[in-house]
């Protein structure tokens, strides 16, 4: 019988089959060598690490580096100040860029402070506006920031930029109130006030009513500001004519509060003053400008209202007669304005015209000539011009200096026939003295015209002004010595039926006429014999 083959069932393993390992002690393997080798590299990295750093920190190596690296930076920006504009225009612009140096953000308010307020000390106030915008919008509701707002406000002020001052003047009013700096407020609101006066219109009068409704809860502090707002707002009114609405603004400036306790005050008694004086009430309207003027300082603010009080004080004391006053106050007023008032202001050539004035009626022609020359180099409108240049040509007249008036004269009659036409009377009476200034130099044809210009404008003669009859004569006369009798008999005819009254007007007007008549009769050479033996007077008003 065939023997059956059968594999074994407990045959031993190969050596080969011995060294192979199972699968899952190969990898635990594997992994425990792995845990091995990131623990002695861990256990190296941080003794390395530690040693490192202790040695660095302790040397001060990284901490010298650090602090190099700052001050370098700090140096760097703190050289704002010397840069020229377009560097640091350049700086603004990229200012994010250029000032992430920075981290502590503290230290960020004051790097870009420091930009801001370089600008506008050079008066690059709008360049450096985006800026201040923004960092103004970052930082805290503080005193210190309140006054800085301020100094922006007053920058911006200075260049012209007036809406963008109100912002920031509004925004310190607002930090001082949180702050509970009521005095510092108080001011931002006078200065916002002094800042719409300087223009005041419509729009500065809506934005003066809006101040006072906010300075409400100030009480007592803000009393003087807010006179400040109702005076401006009753010489707003008092320019638009509406004198009722005016006086009761002035009344109430002035509404209890003590003036002698309260000096700034007296601007408002000033204003109640100037008021009270175009109204007619004299006495009352002195009295409130002298105490006024008694009162006022010597700031800038003052001013204004002191000059403007002097001025009308010195009028009441010309009506009254005493040119002298008159003279002291005006000097005076030229000294309180004296580096208080721009000199562009057209305060200077009211000022020397009025003073022009007065030394003319007192006779004193070369005084009057120098303050009236004043006037007309303010180089203001042409409209404020005039008055100062009848006023220079009437002080040539008296001077004899007959090419000096004719360049006033002549400028002044062009700016009355531009700018002022429709007041007649006046172009007449400069062309009766614009008559005189060409009499008096020689050219008797100009004379002519001018006098004619002047008989046609002025009004017919009365007892109290007899300008065209002393047009008529002049006019007479230069027909005269051009040797136009004919028209200048018909001339001495109208004067003779308009000097019935005047006797010796009337005796002069009848020997010209015959001898016009004479002349007229007469040849060429009877006329030249006859104009040997006499000489024909120029006509002087």
């Amino acid at each position: 019988m065939q023997q059956e083959n059968k594999l074994p069932t407990d045959t031993k393993p190969t050596e080969e089959e011995q060294f192979e390992m199972r699968p899952w002690v190969k990898y635990a393997a594997i992994g425990l060598g792995l845990s091995v080798l990131l623990a002695v590299e861990f256990a190296t990295y941080r003794v390395g690490y530690g040693r490192g750093y202790g040695d660095a920190i302790g040397s001060g190596e990284v901490k010298e580096k650090v602090n190099a690296i700052a001050v370098e930076n700090l140096h760097h920006f703190m050289q704002v100040s010397s840069m020229s504009d377009t560097q640091l225009n350049e700086m603004v612009a990229d200012y994010q860029k250029k000032l992430a140096w920075i981290r502590e953000p503290a230290v960020r308010d004051e790097a870009e402070w420091l930009l801001v307020s370089t600008m506008a000390e050079r008066g690059r106030v709008k360049a450096a506006l985006p800026l201040a915008k923004q960092l103004f919008k970052r930082v805290g509701m503080t005193e210190a920031w309140a006054r800085r707002a301020a100094l922006v406000a007053r920058h911006a002020a200075a260049v012209g930029l007036r809406d963008e001052a109100l912002a920031y003047y509004r925004g310190a009013a607002a930090r001082f109130k949180t702050a509970g700096v009521v005095a510092s407020r108080v001011a931002m609101y006078a200065e916002m006030v002094e800042l719409l006066a300087s223009a005041a219109g419509e729009k500065e009068a809506v934005m003066l009513s809006h101040l006072q409704q906010e300075m409400e809860d100030l009480g007592v502090p803000g009393q003087e500001v807010r006179s400040h707002v109702l005076a401006y707002l009753g010489n707003i009114c008092r320019a638009k004519g509406q004198n009722d609405q005016a006086f009761q603004y002035f009344e109430q400036a002035l509404q209890g509060v003590d003036i002698s306790k309260s000096p700034s005050v007296a601007s408002a008694a000033v204003c109640y003053g100037i008021a009270l004086l175009e109204k007619g009430e004299v006495e009352l309207a002195e009295r409130f400008l002298r105490d006024g003027v008694s009162r006022l300082g010597e700031s800038p603010n003052d001013a204004a209202f002191l000059v403007v009080a002097l001025r009308d004080l010195a009028r009441l004391e010309q009506s009254r007669g005493k040119q002298d006053k008159a003279l002291a106050l005006l000097y005076r007023a030229e000294g309180a304005a004296d580096g208080r008032i721009n000199e562009k202001s057209p305060f200077w050539l009211c000022l020397f015209d009025q003073r022009g004035w007065v030394h003319f009626s007192r006779g004193d022609y070369e005084s009057a000539l120098a303050d009236f020359s004043q006037a007309v180099a303010q180089q203001s409108r042409d409209e404020l011009l005039v008055q100062p240049l009848e006023g220079a040509g009437r002080s040539c007249i008296a001077l004899g200096k007959a090419d000096e008036a004719l360049a006033h004269l002549n400028r002044c009659v062009q700016l009355r026939r531009e700018k002022m036409s429709h007041d007649i009377t006046a172009l007449g009476r400069v062309n009766l003295l614009l008559g005189q200034a060409c009499d008096m130099a020689g050219d008797a044809a100009a004379a002519v015209a001018a006098y004619a210009q002047a008989v046609e404008q002025l009004p017919e003669p009365t007892p109290e002004n007899d300008d065209k009859m002393y047009a008529m004569m002049g006019r007479a006369y230069a027909l005269s010595q051009l040797k136009q009798w004919t028209d200048a008999a018909a001339v001495w005819s109208r004067i003779i039926e308009l000097s019935s009254n005047d006797k010796s007007r009337l005796h002069e007007a009848k020997d010209q006429l015959e001898r016009c008549r004479r002349h007229g009769a007469h040849s060429p050479a009877d006329e030249e014999k006859e104009d040997e033996d006499s000489s024909e007077p120029v006509s002087e008003h």
